[in-house]
């Protein structure tokens, strides 16, 4: 408040002077100036550190789960992937090794050879087995036996250039009479060249066969 005397009167008057409400104006700004820099502060830092906060949360969670999920799921979509590229990367093939023909010409048999004979004929039963794109009918031959535990003998022969399978399960060429000897036949098919020269197919039926006259016993009649 102020006093102020008029014609030797005094008044008492309530309020702010204009010089007051001036430097009152200037605190008010000053004072919300600072508030509002303090708020804005606040805010900027409050929102800058939420912001980072998310950010990082949000980036550091989706580093971490879609990262994580992405790099998971791109991981196990790549092993899918690979799988499927190995499974569908793997050949398979039937192989079967008969000397059934030797039973009905046992008389011709060379003796002591009776026991590589099996009963029914079947030294290796139609079994279905993998092999290496590239591979020969000589090579899963091989393999086969190996794997079986089944006695093979085969030679390098120059003038086929080819291999030649000489006996199987101890049962050689020549060892029943002297048109007999080891054949195969792939999906039916007797091939007019060596064993190690057929590239095996998915899916293909190779038979070894044991014949006793030449093939025309086991179904080749190319001969005749």
């Amino acid at each position: 408040m102020s006093v102020t005397s008029l014609d030797g009167d005094c008044y008492i008057i309530g309020g702010i002077t204009e010089q007051q409400n001036k430097g009152a104006s200037a605190a008010n700004k000053a004072e919300n100036g600072t508030t509002n820099s303090e708020s804005e502060g606040s805010d900027e830092s409050g929102n800058s550190g939420e912001n980072s906060y998310n950010e990082e949360g949000s980036s550091g969670s989706g580093d971490v789960s879609d990262g994580g999920a992405s790099s998971s799921g791109s991981s196990g979509k790549q092993d899918v992937a690979n799988d499927e590229e190995v499974s569908g990367s793997s050949h398979t093939c039937t192989i079967s090794i008969s000397c059934a023909t030797i039973l009905n010409n046992m008389s011709d048999l060379k003796s002591g050879k009776e026991e590589f004979v099996p009963s029914d004929g079947w030294i290796l039963a139609a079994s279905e087995v993998e092999f290496t794109e590239g591979e020969s009918v000589h090579d899963v031959l091989q393999r086969v036996c190996k794997d079986a535990g089944i006695q093979m003998e085969s030679s390098f022969t120059p003038a086929y250039n080819s291999a030649y399978v000489e006996g199987i399960n101890n049962l050689y060429e020549f060892d029943c009479g002297q048109l007999s000897g080891w054949m195969y036949n792939v999906n039916g098919w007797f091939p007019n060249y060596g064993c190690s020269k057929y590239t095996v197919q998915d899916g293909d039926v190779i038979n070894w066969v044991y014949t006793c006259n030449l093939g025309k016993d086991v179904g080749d009649n190319s001969m005749y």
